[in-house]
């Protein structure tokens, strides 16, 4: 059964704004794209706006601010030399009147790498309360929820490893109950889904991981006050 993330009411919409830009004498090509409110009278969907907008900007600015010829560094490049990239789109996993969640794939070529590179980014909006949702906002004041969503995706991640050369000890290092593993996450109906970028529980070659946390895995630590516990009864 598909579920359908986007379900405003009104005459809300989400429109996709592009960035494209080229240019020849330094090689490179940029194609960005990322979501804007539109109708609507919440004046927090313009916060969600600039947050959406500035950090797929700051992307682009950094992307060529490393295009630019450092010194001593000969232009126009090389003739026939491969150029380099930055893509930038994204996902909606949650869209509706009090929460935007937002899932972007940024992967990028700089000229002379042995492969691409790629990572996810997320904003996961209040729009209710007009701000930028952290992990811990979503659980009741001191749960230890980073060991309960580990421990899951622990779990998950080494019954997918079967299939895709994924190595336990890679596993839980990368999965393990820090911060910093759970950087990337999305708010859907059905659960939090966990992104793991390419290199963090696993070898290049195994692409990016994702599991999700069913919401009943996590229902005693979820705040009653919070975002999801719409989704967690």
């Amino acid at each position: 059964l598909h579920e359908e993330p986007i379900s405003f009411t009104g005459e809300v919409d989400i429109v996709s704004k592009p960035i494209k830009e080229s240019n020849k004498k330094l090689m490179y090509e940029i194609a960005a794209q990322y979501p804007q409110l539109t109708g609507g009278n919440n004046p927090n969907f313009e916060k969600f706006n600039q947050v959406a907008r500035a950090g797929v900007t700051k992307t682009v600015a950094e992307f060529k601010k490393d295009m630019a010829p450092q010194k001593g560094e000969e232009e126009p490049r090389p003739e026939g030399s491969m150029g380099s990239s930055l893509n930038v789109g994204y996902n909606i996993a949650l869209a509706q009147d009090d929460l935007m969640s937002i899932e972007f794939e940024v992967g990028s070529y700089y000229q002379g790498a042995a492969h691409p590179n790629s990572y996810s980014e997320v904003v996961n909006y209040d729009l209710k309360n007009g701000k930028l949702l952290k992990l811990s906002d979503l659980f009741k004041p001191d749960a230890k929820f980073l060991q309960a969503i580990a421990t899951y995706c622990i779990a998950d991640l080494k019954k997918q490893g079967k299939d895709k050369g994924l190595v336990d000890e890679e596993i839980e290092k990368g999965a393990s109950a820090a911060a910093k593993n759970y950087q990337s996450w999305t708010i859907t109906r059905r659960g939090l889904g966990i992104n793991f970028d390419s290199y963090q529980v696993g070898p290049y070659a195994a692409g990016p991981q994702f599991v999700l946390v069913p919401y009943s895995a996590l229902k005693d630590l979820i705040n009653p006050e919070g975002p999801i516990a719409q989704f967690a009864k």
